[in-house]
């Protein structure tokens, strides 16, 4: 019979139910809740128990649920996840057959493969699988053997594990520090010698170099390093000297320790490959779900301490750096961890970051799967972390007990109680393939039979195995699956995941989106413009910030817009949210660094400012200010300038007018004065000669004729004497009355020639508005690209 699965989203799919003790093939499919992943799991069973094809299930069934893993391999079984054969032909088993087992069975090669092809054939179809589900598995997931510290299968390179973390880590001096001592720990365990504990002298004195480069925001590669190791960038360490601290002497023994590492020509496969980034990791650049295997079989034992622990370090990096959630974001699978999590008091390098993780990844949506052989490898504390164990048949009483008293405490810290003798007799009777399901979201555990894996399960892979590996490249295709394994088999893959694909190496990688939002990439650029007015030497910056469609055609800051520079895109993506895949203008590096190295060229040619200046009105505008702006301006400064012209005019006529009424003023008083004596001389003439002549007479009636004629001779002298004063008086009141005019009509002439003047005045500023347009150039140093890359937005 064939166990035909029902469609569930979300759910992976683990098996059939067992009935304890009955040797029937299950009945009932066993779904497991993919979210309930984030309170992490532990997988114990011995050698011989089917636990490897569990885990292997279980990551297919993840990578099929959307949800990417990282997956640390220390023996080489995990890299049978890349051994699918959708048509099941004996020729695809071929390479992977063991030929020593096919001696033992009394066969040839090609006769097992065929046996194993018509194995997984069979076993497959029992579970209901098809190879039309082999066919959608291999579309929807991308698998990728990496091989750090070899070029076996894709190497990784830890060039830039020592750089500065992002910005919410940076601003946070623990976890900075916490960071920084992680990546030391890790360094220190290559160097022979070197104390890797957080309270050696070797540790001290990188953790506080490397922590100070961070702040600086500086890189720090291991060449470096080992300078800074010789010449630290303090003096003091704590409170003593760094001479009494860790004497010069001491300091170059550590850097030529480290130089030695550095120079081993084995060393150099740990410099080359793929940068050691978790987005690269978790997500293909099509944004398929990547099965990442970190193969370790081919490293010594502080090589794999090294290289797990920066790759933890990254990892807890990583996940501080995402937006919280109660999904499943991504798997952190750890095959085989005897050794890296071990009981008190034992604290390796590695147990710190994976305590961190398993206490913190919750929030973040990062789920942490433990495999081991033997529960003694685990410790305490970090079992009962876990919500959900998956527990195989056991080697010893002593692993059982010791598996019951982990699962007491975690079914007593839910607040559940535990039938222990229960537990004891399921654990006692599991077989082959056969596990107990305890998870703490669900009512009761469950035993099961795990279902076949879909990949081929060859036994762990050599570093020869892992070259063919490399060479294949399969070509997805688009096949319709019926009878689905699953909701995500067989419908068409969706166009979005909850991971951020990752960006080539060097570039910047900032969001823009609401919450819960669809992103999808695009390239950006921002930039800041420095310029200098020729006009009169004032400075200002511009900022830019440049968007090219992700079908921009051809790649050219030509085919950009420019959007609100005023509002930065993040460095956090929003909350919940999803992403398409990257799209290849944002993966074709060459042209990409083409773009990038042509960005100074279309800013100077695009970015200089237009500058105005309007000489009618003696103004000129700011830089950056608009033409519009300008004219505005402009309509302020004319009634402004027109009234300053307008008082000077004003003022100009208002002296000459003033001096004038002066003197109108003082002649006038003249003429007054000049009129009232003309009058009184008048009067004077008059009387006077009425008076002489009048005597005159009396004297000749008196008989004094001489006299009397004298008299009237003298009168008529007189009179004409006052006659000529009289005279001249009139004259000059009569000048006087000529000057009052004269000043009167200079007067006159000045307040019309003022009107007039003002008139012109206004018709010479109203007709000032010309503009002239001059372009301002950047300077050659101005130009600045504070952020290149990739704009993940839902506009």
């Amino acid at each position: 019979m064939s166990l035909a699965p029902a469609s569930k989203p979300g759910q992976l799919y683990l098996g059939g139910i067992q009935t304890a003790g009955r040797e029937v093939f299950p009945t009932d499919p066993v779904y497991y809740d993919s979210k309930d992943l984030v309170t992490h799991g532990v997988c114990i069973g011995m050698t011989g128990s089917g636990k490897t094809g569990l885990c292997v299930s279980l990551l297919e069934e993840c990578a099929l649920s959307g949800v990417p893993a990282l997956i640390i391999d220390p023996k080489g079984d995990l890299a049978n996840l890349a051994l699918l054969f959708p048509d099941l032909l004996p020729a695809d088993f071929r390479p992977w057959i063991n030929e020593d087992e096919a001696g033992r069975k009394g066969v040839t090669p090609d006769a097992l493969a065929a046996e194993q092809a018509a194995a997984w054939e069979k076993g497959l179809a029992q579970w209901g699988i098809t190879k039309d589900h082999l066919q959608a598995y291999r579309d929807r997931v991308d698998v990728r053997i990496f091989t750090p510290g070899s070029t076996a299968g894709s190497p990784l390179s830890i060039l830039h594990s020592f750089d500065p973390p992002g910005a919410a880590i940076l601003q946070d001096d623990e976890l900075r520090r916490e960071q920084a001592a992680a990546a030391v720990s890790a360094l220190l365990g290559l160097l022979p010698g070197a104390k890797h504990d957080f309270q050696s002298r070797e540790h001290i004195l990188l953790a506080t170099i490397l922590d100070k480069r961070w702040i600086e925001g500086e890189s720090t590669d291991l060449a470096t390093l080992l300078q800074l190791i010789q010449s630290p960038p303090f003096a003091t360490l704590g409170v003593l000297p760094l001479e009494s601290f860790f004497p010069a002497k001491d300091r170059n023994q550590l850097a030529l320790n480290l130089n030695t590492l550095l120079a081993s020509p084995t060393f150099q496969s740990w410099l080359t490959g793929e940068p050691l980034t978790i987005d690269t990791l978790l997500q293909a650049p099509d944004g398929r779900p990547r099965l990442s295997v970190c193969y370790l079989a081919h490293l010594n034992d502080a090589e794999r301490m090294f290289f797990i622990s920066l790759l933890l370090n990254q990892t807890l990096a990583w996940m501080r750096a995402q937006s919280g959630t109660s999904g499943l974001r991504a798997l952190l699978y750890f095959d085989e961890i005897f050794g890296y999590l071990p009981p008190h008091p034992k604290d390796p390098p590695s147990k710190r970051l994976l305590m961190t993780l398993l206490k913190q990844g919750r929030a973040f949506g990062l789920g942490t799967m433990l495999v081991t052989q033997n529960p003694v490898d685990l410790d305490y504390k970090a079992l009962s972390n876990c919500g959900t164990w998956l527990i195989g048949k056991l080697q010893t009483d002593q692993d059982k007990d010791r598996i019951l008293d982990g699962l007491q405490g975690a079914i007593d810290s839910s607040g559940k109680s535990m039938d222990r003798a229960a537990f004891d007799r399921i654990l006692s009777g599991l077989g082959k393939r056969v596990f107990l399901l305890h998870n703490v979201h669900a009512s009761a555990p469950t035993v099961f039979q795990s279902r076949w894996a879909m990949s081929y399960l060859a036994g762990p892979l050599t570093r020869t195995q892992l070259k063919q590996i490399a060479a294949r490249t399969p070509t997805p295709s688009s096949p319709s699956a019926p009878g689905s394994l699953n909701d995500f088999i067989s419908q068409k893959p969706e166009a979005t995941s909850t991971i951020v694909p990752p960006a080539p190496a060097g570039l910047t990688v900032r969001f823009r989106g609401a919450p819960g939002a669809v992103l999808s990439a695009r390239i950006f650029a921002r930039a800041e413009i420095l310029f200098k007015d020729t006009r009169g030497g004032d400075t200002t910056t511009t900022k830019w910030l440049l968007e090219l469609p992700s079908d921009a055609s051809p790649l050219d800051w030509e085919q950009s817009m420019v959007t609100d520079p005023a509002n930065p895109p993040a460095e956090k993506p929003p909350a919940d949210a999803r992403f398409t895949p990257l799209p290849p203008v944002c993966q074709d590096v060459p042209a990409l660094k083409k773009l990038g190295a042509s960005l100074d060229e279309y800013l100077v040619k695009t970015g200089a400012l237009e500058a105005f200046t309007c000489t009618g009105l003696k103004a000129k505008s700011r830089l950056g200010d608009s033409r519009e702006e300008f004219e505005t301006r402009l309509r302020q400064i004319a009634p402004q300038m027109l009234e300053a012209e307008s008082a000077k005019l004003r003022d100009a006529a208002e002296k000459k007018i003033s001096t004038l009424r002066i003197r109108l003023e003082k002649e006038q008083s003249e003429l007054e004065r000049d009129k009232e004596r003309a009058g009184d001389r008048k009067k004077e003439e008059a009387v006077s000669a009425l008076s002489n002549i009048a005597g005159g007479i009396f004297s000749m009636l008196a008989g004094r004729r001489s006299t009397g004629v004298r008299q009237i001779g003298s009168a008529l002298k007189t009179a004409t004497g006052k006659r000529g004063m009289s005279n001249r008086a009139a004259l000059e009141a009569e000048k006087t009355a000529q000057n009052v005019s004269i000043l009167e009509s200079q007067i006159a002439e000045i307040e019309s020639a003022l009107q007039s003047d003002l008139a012109a005045l206004k018709e010479k500023i109203d007709a000032a508005s010309a503009i002239e347009t001059t372009r301002i150039l950047p300077l050659k140093t101005g130009i600045q690209i504070k952020e290149f890359g990739i704009l993940w937005s839902d506009t």
